[in-house]
């Protein structure tokens, strides 16, 4: 298969999942979108891929500002303010990461990120319990 064929065939299977996800999964794949595109600006940094680096820190940022506008405020004011705040501590590291190609900054958020996303796994674990 070609490149391009690969490509196309991955995008078809995003969209696919994404169309059939519901608004906790969507949430879910934002997570692992954040959580991938740092992985790979960190491989993008290693290779000296500066472009790429910015190009990827950016998309997550997107992510990341999106996560917030979406907090649900009325269902758990404290929780929506905690997440709120933990979002723009990301957003604020990642822009710091950005300019000084900071490899630990960037671990940092993932394994902010990776607590965010186990956390919401257990909760929607417990919430299809009941």
């Amino acid at each position: 298969m070609t490149q391009a064929a690969l490509a196309a065939y991955g995008e078809v299977k995003v969209h696919s999942a994404i169309e059939g996800a519901s608004p906790t999964e969507l949430i879910s794949m934002l997570f692992d979108g954040v959580s991938s595109r740092l992985n790979q600006s960190l491989t993008a940094i290693e290779s000296g891929d500066i472009p790429k680096k910015g190009e990827l820190i950016s998309q997550t940022i997107s992510i990341l500002e999106y996560l917030t506008a979406v907090l649900d405020e009325h269902k758990a004011q404290e929780v929506a303010d905690n997440l709120s705040g933990l979002y723009r501590y990301m957003v604020t590291t990642l822009l710091s990461a950005n300019i000084n190609n900071d490899t630990t900054a960037i671990k940092e958020v993932i394994s902010l990120m990776t607590e965010v996303r186990d956390a919401w796994s257990e909760m929607m674990k417990n919430e299809a319990a009941q």
